[in-house]
């Protein structure tokens, strides 16, 4: 497997954190799970596929299969995607910050909520399909592609932009625990407004996207302390209880947390965000 993480432009940063590419001939990769459980984890993401597609399932693993489109938007996400991969995976994935996406859409971001697969087309028209050619016959500039087309697309920096970065901000320090309203309260804004916007410009409510912050961490802490019970996890990361936990986890990950301690799992778990790299926590 080639992994490789690229940074975008200094003026792109605040939106995109990062431009992976993944090459993998699942023909010689004996050693990789090829079952992959998506856990969301607050941020939408683009992906252009060079290679073979992938099949997706979104909600649930039972689903009905769906191949991918050639370059698509992954929306924010409420509930899992299994991923199954075969053939020869080549695909380049652009990752945006929560709110990063929304200064290059018009959109209200919450129409892409719990979608998978949306043609880059259909949002950004015959400038996807071109920058999809220019990618593929020019790989070696993928960086310089990418900054001239998303540089190119930006729009005028709105003054909410602002709120919503440091209520996200806020939300990441307090580990979820700050509420929209103990956030409204320091800015020039109401809780009630906060939120609308905040939905707007991120694709989630702020408990939603405090909820994910709360379960990501729960997937770091067990990568780095496998053998922590799922009660002091619960408490660790703010929950009154492991049965509020187990509620949430159901909900986001798809399977009770005991699953993850599963012998007999063939899916890989993962988790933050990491698609493209080694260390997503396995359940074996």
């Amino acid at each position: 497997m080639n992994l490789s993480t690229y940074q975008p432009s200094r003026l792109l940063q605040p939106y995109i954190e990062s431009y992976s590419m993944m090459d993998v001939n699942w023909a010689t990769a004996h050693t990789l799970y090829r079952k992959w459980r998506l856990i969301p984890f607050g941020k939408p993401s683009i992906l252009l596929i060079f290679g073979d597609p992938h099949q997706y399932r979104i909600g649930s693993g039972d689903a009905p299969a769906a191949l991918t489109e050639k370059a698509f938007i992954v929306g924010q996400l409420k509930v899992p995607v299994w991923l199954e991969f075969s053939g020869h995976t080549k695909m380049l994935k652009i990752q945006f910050t929560p709110a990063g996406i929304r200064q290059f859409v018009k959109q209200d971001i919450s129409e892409f909520t719990n979608k998978a697969c949306i043609d880059l087309h259909s949002v950004f028209g015959y400038a996807a399909d071109f920058l999809y050619q220019q990618l593929q016959e020019y790989p070696e500039l993928a960086c310089d592609i990418l900054n001239s087309f998303f540089e190119k697309r930006m729009l005028p920096r709105l003054h909410q932009t602002d709120y919503i970065n440091y209520a996200i901000e806020q939300f990441e320090l307090s580990m979820g625990s700050m509420t929209i309203t103990e956030i409204g309260n320091k800015l020039p804004v109401s809780g009630r407004h906060l939120e609308r916007i905040f939905k707007k410009h991120v694709g989630l409510t702020p408990n939603e996207y405090r909820k994910l912050i709360r379960l990501n961490q729960a997937f770091g802490y067990l990568d780095k302390y496998p053998g922590t019970s799922f009660t002091n996890l619960s408490h660790t990361i703010g929950y009154y209880d492991q049965a509020h936990f187990a509620h949430d986890f159901k909900q986001f990950a798809g399977s009770k947390p005991s699953q993850l301690r599963s012998s007999t799992s063939e899916e890989l778990f993962v988790t933050n965000g990491n698609c493209f790299n080694r260390n997503c926590l396995t359940t074996g």
